[in-house]
Parts: C-alpha cells; structure tokens; sequence
C-alpha cells in the first residue's frame, strides 16, 4: 500500500501487537518493537516511500506507565529511522 500510494501519505498510525494475544482480544497493544509486527521492514518501506510522520498508539501498560512506554517507543522508532 505504501508503494501504491507512495508521496500521497506523510502520515501514519503505528501499534504493535502482544505476542499471546488471542483473536479478537482488542486490547493487547504493547511497548512498538516488543510485538509481533516487523517494524524494521515496515518503517523502512513506509520511509522510502514518503511517510515522514509516526503516532504510536497503545492502550495497555503492563508492569509500565505510559510516559515510560512513550519513552520506549520513541527511542526503538529513532533508532530504526535514524
């Protein structure tokens, strides 16, 4: 999709995805890198074709807080867009 419709999006939603999470289970969000997505391979192709702009979303906070997983995400998305 990022090809198809390469430089038309600067902008895109991320979330990772729980490793036990059983389907259907709408709340397993969890800290970007610590899932099941590929985010390397994912934010590479979204990069090379135009996304410059990333908003994690996550609803779960386990043994965390949100400040401390905002602070891990930003830190795995800078070191795989850097």
């Amino acid at each position: 999709m990022a090809k198809k419709y390469a430089s038309r999006f600067r902008l895109c939603h991320v979330k990772d995805r729980m490793k036990d999470a059983k389907p259907g289970d709408h709340d397993a969000s969890c800290d970007v890198g610590t899932g099941v997505i590929d985010f390397a391979k994912v934010l590479k192709t979204a990069s090379e074709n135009g996304m410059q702009y990333y908003i994690v979303e996550q609803e779960r906070y386990d043994n965390s807080t949100p400040l401390k997983s905002a602070e891990a995400d930003a830190a795995y998305l800078k070191k795989l867009l850097i």
